[in-house]
């Protein structure tokens, strides 16, 4: 699906968009209004206010800090759980690019990948750095006349090697 329209990203006709501008103190965890379904995200944008940050290495470092959770339908835990950075592309720095599902351009990370809900979705930030994070995030969502089972729903999961894994596999895709 190719949302371009003049230059500029654009969700598909009939979809509702609700922004939300949330700031993370260190160590905070803050959830966006839920969403309901049966729907299909199909944008979500953030876009860190990288401009209060301090520093470059805080710029950089809330890419591994800031925490995204996304839970369906009210199950005990996220089917999403991935640094903000490594969930759009930008592993230990911003990276500047543009495909089709995700990307960075301006500061605003964009993924487009479709992810359907039958009930509800919850999205969630964590702040696990030193320093407070502010976020600008945008849902685009398209509701559906009913849930169809074959649908499936999006999980992305993250673990960490350290120096004591050296030399040990590491699992990139399970």
């Amino acid at each position: 699906e190719n949302w371009k329209k003049g230059g500029m990203a654009m969700p598909p006709a009939g979809c509702v968009s609700s922004s939300e501008t949330i700031t993370l103190a260190p160590g905070a965890q803050q959830a966006l209004s839920d969403l309901s379904g049966p729907a299909i995200l199909r944008e979500l944008t953030v876009t860190p206010d990288f401009a209060k940050l301090p520093t470059a290495v805080d710029r950089e470092g809330i890419l591994r800090d800031v925490i995204l959770r996304i839970t369906w339908d009210g199950a005990s835990s996220p089917s999403v759980a991935v640094p903000l950075g490594d969930f759009f592309g930008s592993f230990w720095r911003r990276t500047r690019y543009e495909s089709m599902y995700f990307g960075l351009t301006n500061n605003t990370f964009v993924c487009r990948f479709p992810m359907p809900l039958e009930k509800s979705a919850r999205i969630s930030f964590e702040n696990q750095g030193r320093q407070p994070v502010d976020l600008a995030v945008n849902v685009s969502r398209q509701a559906l006349p009913a849930w169809d089972a074959n649908c499936a729903y999006f999980h992305s999961s993250w673990s960490r090697s350290t120096a004591q894994d050296v030399g040990k596999p590491h699992a990139i895709l399970r």
